[in-house]
């Protein structure tokens, strides 16, 4: 016996094994983007950069669900800042300081409107409330 009817033998059995059975056909690998059936008009109520995107293409998401947050560093300072704006007196203090510095001026005006050295209107601009 001859090597070759092995050989011959070995080639039918391999090309049988991983030929397509009859009538099949070979299908090559195709990609392809599937339209979705609906399309959502996604917004939030201010301007912000994206910081964070929770979902990926294809995914369902349901009414309510978050997809996307929005940078806040600037918000979380800006509330800090006005909470310790509230939290400070300095504001009344100030107003407080400036009201006693008018009544001041107005008393020593007044005085030296009495001794004719300023008119009788700066007497009354000190006297205006600013």
């Amino acid at each position: 016996m001859s090597k070759r009817p092995f050989h011959v033998m070995t080639a039918l059995l391999v090309a049988l094994w991983v030929a397509p059975p009859l009538g099949a056909q070979t299908l090559l690998p195709v990609t392809c983007l599937i339209a979705p059936g609906d399309v959502v008009d996604l917004a939030a109520p201010v301007d912000g950069i994206v910081a964070q995107v929770n979902v990926q293409r294809g995914d369902r998401v349901t009414a309510g669900q978050e997809v996307a947050r929005l940078e806040t560093r600037l918000e979380t300072v800006a509330v800090a800042a006005a909470q310790a704006r509230a939290q400070s007196d300095f504001a009344v203090a100030a107003a407080q300081a400036r009201l006693s510095f008018l009544e001041a001026a107005a008393i020593r005006n007044e005085s030296l409107f009495k001794r004719n050295a300023v008119s009788e209107a700066v007497v009354e601009e000190a006297r205006r409330p600013s």
